[in-house]
């Protein structure tokens, strides 16, 4: 039984490219760290920017969130076993394995958001993913994490944060309660349901 349950989750895990997208997840951060005090420019010739690093977050959840869609989806929906077990499993194993690298991939500049915030915005990012999974699909998920880090840095490049924490919460310092909040509740709302009820599918109209 035990080794029949250890090849089960084994299956889980391929299905879902785990190993691949912890390495891109580890490189993305590397790649991050090298870039140092690169800044990416909010407002041209005003000097005021943010570190390539704040963007790793976003790619990060973008990962996990496609992730949660397995490849064998029509096997597992067939299936008699619940999968909320393994699918809560992977989910925080993945998401404490990106929060560690985007901490360690954050630059000490003072326009680097901070190491916490690191953390906020995997959470986050990877929560508006989960709900973008259960929505457009999870070959598609990754459109919105990387859509909401371009629009708060466009935000952010017209009028720096005074449009609010709610709306550039991936730019805000370790300490802005607003942002934390945002990024809890995608989070928690993100994972809710694709832990329950897995990825949808569009193109087959089936649900994992």
């Amino acid at each position: 039984m035990t080794r029949l349950a250890s090849r089960s989750y084994l299956c889980f895990l391929r299905a879902r490219s785990v190993g691949t997208s912890l390495a891109v997840i580890a490189a993305v951060s590397a790649v991050s760290l090298l870039a140092g005090a690169s800044l990416i420019d909010l407002r041209v010739g005003s000097g005021a920017g943010v570190p390539y690093a704040t963007l790793a977050p976003a790619m990060s959840g973008s990962l996990i969130a496609a992730s949660a869609r397995s490849g064998l989806f029509r096997q597992e929906q067939l299936a008699s076993r619940n999968l909320w077990g393994p699918r809560a499993a992977l989910l925080l194993g993945m998401v404490l394995w990106a929060a560690a690298w985007a901490a360690i991939a954050q630059p000490t500049l003072p326009s680097s958001p901070g190491d916490v915030a690191a953390v906020r915005n995997v959470v986050g990012f990877t929560g508006l993913g989960l709900i973008a999974s259960r929505i457009v699909g999870g070959r598609l998920a990754w459109i919105a994490p990387i859509s909401m880090a371009i629009a708060a840095l466009t935000l952010a490049s017209s009028s720096g944060q005074s449009r609010g924490a709610a709306l550039v919460w991936p730019l805000t310092a370790d300490g802005n309660v607003t942002a934390a909040l945002v990024a809890l509740t995608l989070f928690a709302v993100g994972a809710g349901i694709v832990i329950a009820q897995g990825t949808r599918e569009r193109e087959t109209g089936a649900e994992e």
